[in-house]
């Protein structure tokens, strides 16, 4: 169950246009738990670590993010890095035929 959402996520990030390479570990805790640890690099430099804690049995997400904006993307008055955490729901789609 959790290699299924380990696989969109994988996908997802592999098929995204604007993302110039990444470092993305997953680790199955269990079954249906996960933890999920990387890097994300886009083509403009700028990047996104994220952190997830995936539990699909009961359908919970705990991410933590930190969006670091490349130099040429900053502007006065934005923040040259920002945080963010959240808990959501979790869906994993069924596996295509």
């Amino acid at each position: 169950m959790i290699e299924d959402y380990f696989r969109q996520v994988d996908t997802l990030v592999s098929r995204t246009d604007v993302v110039h390479s990444t470092r993305i570990t997953f680790d199955k805790r269990s079954e249906f738990i996960g933890f999920i640890r990387g890097e994300v690099y886009f083509l403009d430099g700028s990047s996104l670590h994220l952190r997830e804690f995936v539990d699909v049995e009961h359908g919970v997400s705990c991410l933590s993010v930190r969006v670091s904006l490349s130099a040429h993307r900053w502007r006065p008055g934005l923040p040259l890095r920002r945080y963010s955490s959240l808990c959501r729901p979790v869906y994993i789609s069924s596996p295509q035929a």
